[in-house]
């Protein structure tokens, strides 16, 4: 464990100095909060925050009255004068009943259910995809880096493959999680700065199990991106020698997207929740549109583990080839 830790440390400590982190960490945090700014800032771009009020020639005298009423409450008044006809139209209207349209209220079908579900389950499966196929590219290239300039042979020479695949993995998933941790508070607290923004109930459980399946998911594919690292040997070939590695990636993406949230009981949808390479973009989906029981979340939970260990052993043997 001592050796995995360091390799970690120095994982952590060699990224933190360099610029990239850094950047993308910036961008990160104010793209964050700038989205919650600039949704304030555009909600008050277009409403106005002045009141109308009309002003009969029998009450021209109250204007100033009015205005003192107006500062207290922090609006500003803008007067118009009406004449007398308008005053009578005014006060006819209110008298006189108004014609209302009536409608019966329904339940939502299940259209306006899968509908909500699709988006849900869209905007994780999105968010899913986007992070493991940028953050596995770093232990891609990180990898390739090392064998270039015989790095690795110096580190194999104090550990093992073992120790050096579960410590790099491990030493960017600290990475990973204080950069997201970076941008989630980023955007909390622009949410509580601005204020008057609530998110809805349904939220919460849904970014429970994002978050759940976003770290399985991570180390099952960090592990897949190191051992394919450590079959290349050149950077040119990085691009193809992950191909493997993103075929089970697309595939789970686009039926977790639009296939899944209205089939979640479907048999494909049912293979692909337990299938370890699909599971992490394909299961959040099911549970979103109601179509996974608990049991067949904790199975899917341990067919994953059972998946990241198997890669673990795999990476290693080819990192020891």
């Amino acid at each position: 464990l001592r050796q995995v830790f360091l390799i970690a440390r120095r994982e952590v400590v060699t990224r933190l100095r360099g610029r990239a982190f850094r950047i993308s960490t910036i961008l990160l945090v104010v793209l964050a909060a700038g989205s919650v700014a600039g949704n304030q800032l555009l909600a008050d771009a277009f409403e106005t925050s002045a009141t109308r009020i009309g002003v009969a020639p029998a009450a021209a005298d109250l204007r100033a009255d009015l205005v003192v009423i107006a500062d207290q409450f922090g609006r500003d008044a803008v007067f118009f004068d009406v004449g007398d006809t308008a005053i009578e139209d005014a006060i006819l209207a209110l008298l006189l009943p108004e014609a209302v349209d009536t409608s019966v209220l329904k339940p939502p079908d299940n259209g306006d259910v899968e509908d909500s579900a699709r988006a849900i389950a869209s905007v994780s499966t999105i968010i899913l995809l986007v992070a493991m196929s940028f953050y596995g590219n770093w232990i891609l290239v990180g990898v390739i880096e090392e064998k270039s300039t015989r790095v690795v042979e110096v580190l194999l020479a104090a550990v093992t493959p073992e120790q050096l695949l579960v410590g790099k993995v491990l030493g960017i998933m600290s990475l990973i999680a204080l950069q997201i941790g970076l941008t989630v508070g980023a955007f909390f607290v622009g949410l509580q700065i601005v204020g008057d923004v609530d998110l809805p109930s349904v939220a919460l459980p849904a970014l429970g199990m994002s978050l759940t399946w976003l770290v399985l998911g991570l180390l099952m594919y960090n592990f897949l991106y190191a051992a394919v690292g450590a079959t290349v040997s050149r950077a040119e070939e990085a691009s193809s020698a992950a191909l493997p590695i993103i075929a089970p990636l697309m595939l789970g993406y686009f039926v977790g997207i639009a296939y899944v949230p209205s089939h979640p009981d479907a048999m494909l949808s049912r293979v692909l929740s337990f299938f370890p390479l699909t599971a992490p973009l394909t299961m959040p989906a099911r549970v979103v549109a109601g179509g996974a029981s608990a049991i067949e979340v904790v199975v899917a939970i341990a067919l994953m583990l059972v998946g990241i260990a198997f890669v673990i052993w795999l990476g290693a043997r080819i990192y020891r080839s």
